[in-house]
């Protein structure tokens, strides 16, 4: 009795063995490939949305920090909302925007967006800045900001609701813009003149 266990023993080691060395069929091939490719597809959703995220947390931090150099030059300016801040038009954007308010803590590596060097527009690789001065409130005073809409009419708005940076697009989210202006398609981070940050548009 105990010779023929040993033999099963044997036998099933040998057939292990046997089947170790043979490998896999072409099947077993396939269907491993089937399973790990089932796998990456469910992760891999995941994973970008974790790198999204990530971008999207590290830009509202960016349009933080410009915001408060803002309101920095804005305390050692009388109150008042920067004047001489880059247009769109002028080569060197990003320069010009941190040579204003490099003083008050800003650096080049504040104006790059992740979500935008990451995307097809890539501002920061054409202009050295993911994010864009807006020139509505120029000069106002805080507290006593007037936006000029159309018809010519000047309409008090409350630092809250003042926008003074934005992302140059809405690259995080669903709905992109496709233009350079403030007023184009798509929802866009920005810093307001109270110093919070949020997503304006839609």
């Amino acid at each position: 009795m105990l010779i023929l266990k040993k033999k099963a023993q044997v036998n099933r080691a040998s057939d292990f063995a046997a089947c170790f060395r043979r490998g896999f069929t072409l099947v077993e091939m396939l269907i491993t490939l089937a399973i790990i490719g089932v796998l990456i597809a469910m992760v891999f959703p995941n994973l970008q949305r974790i790198y999204e995220a990530s971008w999207n947390a590290k830009c509202l931090g960016n349009l933080r920090q410009i915001g408060m150099a803002a309101l920095l030059c804005t305390q050692d300016n009388g109150n008042e909302i920067p004047t001489g801040m880059p247009n769109t038009a002028d080569p060197g954007y990003g320069a010009l925007f941190l040579e204003k308010l490099s003083p008050y803590g800003l650096t080049k590596e504040t104006l790059k967006c992740p979500a935008d060097v990451n995307s097809i527009y890539n501002q920061y690789s054409r202009l050295g800045s993911s994010y864009q001065w807006l020139h509505y409130f120029d000069g106002d005073k805080l507290g006593n900001l007037k936006l000029l809409i159309e018809g010519g009419s000047l309409v008090d708005t409350p630092n809250s609701q003042a926008r003074l940076v934005i992302d140059w697009n809405g690259v995080h989210y669903s709905t992109q813009a496709s233009s350079d202006s403030a007023e184009g398609p798509g929802r866009r981070n920005a810093v307001y003149a109270d110093g919070h940050v949020a997503v304006s548009g839609g």
